[in-house]
């Protein structure tokens, strides 16, 4: 993505449609979880909206202005159980 501009990723989970999912900065040790809070609905969590699609097992994310500290590994999951995760890694790279 490019500074002060936005981006949308898909993270699926097709096998999983209703579990909570969520996004972390795994650079960061995931410390802070960020999840929609809700399903099928848009919200708001600090610098990202968040979109849970039980339909798809989709969560959308938008990083809305994004700055050079967002670039990072980042962790996109669903809390299968209470002991369970699933997830997948993604490299985000935000140019000038």
């Amino acid at each position: 993505g490019y500074s002060g501009g936005g981006l949308m990723i898909k993270c699926e989970h097709p096998q999983y449609k209703t579990k909570p999912k969520y996004i972390c900065k795994e650079s960061d040790g995931c410390s802070e979880r960020k999840n929609p809070g809700v399903q099928d609905e848009w919200m708001e969590n600090g610098d990202v909206s968040l979109y849970d699609d039980t339909r798809a097992g989709v969560l959308m994310v938008f990083f809305r202005e994004l700055k050079a500290a967002g670039a990072g590994t980042y962790r996109c999951g669903v809390n299968v159980s209470h002991y369970t995760e699933s997830f997948t890694e993604l490299q985000l790279n935000v140019k000038h």
